[in-house]
């Protein structure tokens, strides 16, 4: 069943169930679903044609630049239920790297099988395209909402554009158990604070760095927060205990993982605080080996051209425990 099939199969389940909440205003499962079949190509998008493609040779590489969420969401949806490969673009990125996005695109082409693109961080340079087949997340999101306790009663709470790939990836797989998004285009935690308080919501994923706002501006309990889902390689010790205390029956979710591979591995709060640093255990399906304190993944849940055992030339080690 792809991303499309499963929205659709949730729309004629439950029409009226809340699929999305972007600040005031609220997407039913059936609103969603209907806003992604009439979504045309806007003025705001750069088309990148190709020549060659698996599909028709009208297949088109969109680059989506809406600043809006929900205009990114439901054009990436659009493209993707149309045949074409969306790409969602940062909105920090200029107009002239837009269009050298577009020409190297154009140069290199993409992999034959690619649905969709994502673009690194930049946070070592300019942000590169990578390109995905729809199986390398679809078939990894059961696997992933068992370890995050995502299903259809789960509301969770982000921020954040849709370009970056754990944003764009914890949003889909949601929609895919068929829980509720809550998210806002306000960088404010007050604000954050108060979504998350009017809509209940009991799951929260955020940058460590998102984290350390809430605390510094949170002054009260969060009691409905059951799980905080973050990257484990740049918490502290600190960080964790506030949050315990503003959340008190809240476990956290801790993993590791990369753009090229999705999630590799994952602990939870207190089996980090047993073994400081740790990155945890293997996701299931997911292999880990070292060599040279360099590790390697074999997964099938990766970006395109790359081989099954692969590298992003992250360090460490595997304890006696795996």
């Amino acid at each position: 069943m792809t991303i499309i099939e499963r929205l659709q199969q949730h729309k004629d389940l439950e029409p009226h169930k809340m699929a999305l909440i972007v600040d005031d205003i609220q997407y039913t499962y059936g609103e969603l679903y209907d806003a992604i079949l009439s979504v045309g190509i806007n003025n705001t998008s750069r088309i990148v044609n190709l020549t060659q493609s698996k599909k028709t040779l009208n297949t088109k590489i969109l680059l989506i630049q809406e600043l809006s969420f929900v205009e990114q969401l439901t054009q990436w949806l659009g493209a993707l239920h149309k045949g074409n490969i969306p790409m969602v673009c940062h909105n920090e990125m200029d107009t002239a790297y837009v269009d050298e996005l577009a020409r190297v695109i154009a140069y290199e082409g993409v992999p034959p099988l690619a649905d969709f693109g994502v673009l690194t961080s930049g946070t070592t340079g300019q942000p590169k395209p990578l390109w995905r087949r729809e199986i390398s997340w679809r078939d990894f999101f059961d696997i992933q909402n068992d370890i995050f306790h995502t299903n259809k009663d789960t509301k969770i709470f982000l921020q954040g554009s849709f370009s970056f790939t754990g944003v764009s990836n914890m949003v889909i797989a949601s929609l895919w158990a068929g829980g509720t998004v809550v998210t806002t285009s306000s960088l404010r935690p007050s604000r954050w604070m108060q979504l998350i308080e009017e809509y209940n919501v009991d799951h929260i994923y955020a940058l460590p760095t998102k984290l350390r706002l809430l605390v510094r501006h949170c002054k009260s309990k969060l009691s409905s927060i059951k799980y905080i889902i973050a990257g484990s390689q740049v918490l502290d010790r600190q960080l964790m205990e506030q949050l315990q205390h503003i959340c008190p029956d809240m476990e956290f979710i801790l993993y590791y993982g990369a753009s090229e591979l999705n999630y590799i591995t994952y602990c939870t709060g207190k089996e980090w605080l047993a073994r400081e640093g740790t990155v945890g255990r293997p996701f299931p399906t997911v292999k880990i080996a070292e060599n040279d304190n360099v590790i390697y993944v074999t997964t099938n849940y990766r970006i395109e051209g790359i081989p099954n055992t692969y590298t992003v030339n992250d360090c460490g080690y595997i304890d006696s425990d795996g």
